[in-house]
């Protein structure tokens, strides 16, 4: 029998089956081999429901599906405080967040470019992340046009005008919104903090 539960991102709720210990074993040789991120869209694809997720949605996905397919959504990790001491600390992994989206823009004077936010591992590539997030043109008398409205000569000149550092900026904005889980610690000298956790990376390196 399958075990299913939802994921609520956003406004949207997601039907998600755990998956199988054949998928798990899966997953292991695909890092092995150097095929985890394609491994992973497949197990977004077989075990959800999910369509249409940027890279900080897709990655709240993958952590709720690894912690309810291995069931590691209550865990406990140490923590060691500058003290010395050290505590073990609870973690509910499900009650991890969505950083927040604000709007990436980049104006070139006689014009804007507004960017979407890059799918799942659309990162891979400085360059072609950000010409393939542009999400439309607006020009200074306010008209909105989109890569398909261009000539060749004109998505040339497009290209032409975004610059090394415009790109890294760009990039630097797209990227920069991760998942994110804030855990409460108290010690007994007194000291209380706020251990983050952020990132995908970051969330494996405790599951």
């Amino acid at each position: 029998m399958n075990y299913t539960f939802d994921v609520k991102i956003k406004n949207k709720t997601i039907k998600c089956r755990a998956f199988t210990l054949r998928e798990y074993k899966d997953l292991l040789q695909a890092k092995l081999e150097g095929r985890i991120e394609s491994f992973i869209n497949e197990l977004i694809s077989n075990c959800t429901d999910a369509r249409d997720l940027n890279k900080q949605e897709s990655e709240l996905l993958v952590i709720n599906l690894w912690a309810h397919s291995l069931a590691e959504v209550n865990i406990e990790r140490e923590w060691s405080c500058s003290c010395g001491r050290s505590q073990v600390v609870p973690m509910t992994l499900t009650r991890a967040t969505l950083g927040k989206e604000p709007d990436v823009i980049k104006d070139f004077s006689n014009f804007k470019i507004v960017f979407r936010y890059p799918k799942l591992f659309e990162d891979k590539n400085r360059a072609m992340m950000v010409a393939g997030c542009i999400d439309y043109i607006l020009t200074s008398a306010g008209e909105k046009l989109f890569l398909s409205d261009l000539s060749d000569a004109e998505l040339d000149d497009l290209y032409s005008v975004i610059t090394e550092k415009d790109i890294k900026e760009v990039y630097d904005g797209l990227v920069a919104p991760k998942p994110i889980l804030g855990i409460p610690i108290s010690c007994e000298c007194g000291e209380h903090t706020v251990h983050v956790i952020e990132g995908l990376k970051e969330f494996f390196k405790v599951m």
